[in-house]
Formats: structure tokens, C-alpha cells, sequence
């Protein structure tokens, strides 16, 4: 039996994947959960054998959920669900240790076989997913967007203020201070050359790393 965690941040999504999932004899879905910080906790108790991690989870982001896995439970794989055009995310998430990635557009079948894939350790990527991976990085000018100059941290914290999240807050999801934090932010303002936060959103909708409905009032 294959146990899984489902985590987005989104209720219907997860009950959705976890009733296709469940059609699977040798699936089990053993917890579901919206938040990073979730997703470690039910790991620590559970002991799943694959996470299907969103883009869209909320609280530590996507990028700190999945090194914190990686660092606490070896055992357990990671199938990172992106929306199509993140490349850059897919990127730095690839290189920190993720064993799959599929993207939401994907077919049903497609996602079962990937959580058999990385069971049998296997690293699993769509074919689309990994020609395009492929050629950003053996030709730099080809579909290589600005967040691909950024650290995994600065990544992270790029997602989490383009999605609304304050400083502090920050700070406070990932044992930071906000001093810190700011140091990010204007280090990574100038990598991407841009001045303002409204300019980090408008940079992160031009290039997928997040949705018009992720954005949220400050």
C-alpha cells in the first residue's frame, strides 16, 4: 500500500484528488493538509510515502516545506504540483531534491504514474515539463525568466510577498527576523531590477510564478 499526503491550500482540491486517488486499490490517502507547516507535522506522525506538494500551500511556502522534508523524513517522496509556465520554481525545486513534478493540466493517469514512479525511485517529469527544463538550461536565453537568477530562499520569499504575506509574517514562518528578511527583498529587488513590491507582483504574474487570485489585499 502507497500512503499519501495531498497538500493545497484549497479544500475542494484536495477532497478532488484525494476521491481520484482513491480509486487506486493500493492507494491510501492518509492525511490531507493546507499549510507547510501542516504538511511537516503530518509527516512527523505518519511517515507517508509520497507528498503530493501544490504550488499554492500556504504558510512556510513551497520551497521551504519541500527542504524541510528532504532534511527530516529521507524516506519520503515529493511529487510538486506547479502550474504550467513555472519553470523556474520547478527548477530551483528539482535541484533541492524533489523526485517528481507535474503541472495541473495534467491527466489523471499521468499523476497516479507519478506517485508509482518516485515509490519505485524513479524521478519523474512530464516529457514537456523536461525538454523545456532541458533547453533553459543548456541555452540561457531560451525560456529563462529572472527568477532563475534567484537563491532558493530569495525564491521563496518572492512567492510569499507576491502572494500578499507581510514581512513579519515571514519572518515569523521562517524563524527569520524581518531585518533579514528586508535583506532578501532588496537583494533579490536587484537581481530581478526592480524597486517595489507591486513591481515583484507584476513581474511574478508576467511570468506564471503565481495566479491573479493568489494576490491578496495587503
Amino acid at each position: 500500500m502507497i500512503t499519501i499526503l495531498i497538500a493545497d491550500e484549497h479544500e475542494l482540491v484536495r477532497t478532488g484528488i484525494k476521491r481520484i486517488l482513491s480509486f487506486e486499490t493500493d492507494f491510501e490517502v492518509v492525511a490531507v493538509a493546507a499549510s507547510g507547516e501542516q504538511v511537516v507535522s503530518c509527516c512527523q506522525k505518519l511517515n507517508p510515502d509520497v507528498v503530493l506538494l501544490d504550488v499554492s500551500v500556504q504558510g512556510i511556502g513551497a520551497i521551504e516545506t519541500a527542504k524541510r522534508l528532504i532534511r527530516r523524513f529521507p524516506g519520503t517522496k515529493i511529487v510538486f504540483i506547479s502550474d504550467s509556465g513555472q519553470l523556474a520554481l520547478v527548477s530551483q525545486l528539482l535541484d533541492i531534491g524533489v523526485h517528481g513534478v507535474i503541472t495541473k493540466d495534467v491527466t489523471i493517469d499521468i499523476m497516479v504514474e507519478s506517485v508509482r514512479r518516485v515509490t519505485a525511485g524513479v524521478r519523474y517529469l512530464p516529457q514537456d515539463v523536461a525538454q523545456r527544463l532541458a533547453l533553459s538550461r543548456y541555452n540561457s536565453s531560451v525560456s529563462e525568466t529572472p527568477f532563475q537568477a534567484l537563491s532558493e530562499r530569495e525564491l521563496n520569499i518572492a512567492l510569499l510577498l507576491s502572494k500578499g504575506t507581510k514581512s513579519a509574517d515571514i519572518a515569523k514562518e521562517l524563524s527569520i527576523t524581518a531585518k533579514t528578511v528586508n535583506t532578501y527583498r532588496y537583494r533579490m529587488f536587484e537581481k530581478l531590477g526592480i524597486k517595489t513590491d507591486v513591481e515583484l507582483v507584476h513581474l511574478a504574474l508576467f511570468y506564471k510564478l503565481i495566479k491573479v487570485n493568489q494576490k491578496l489585499c495587503a
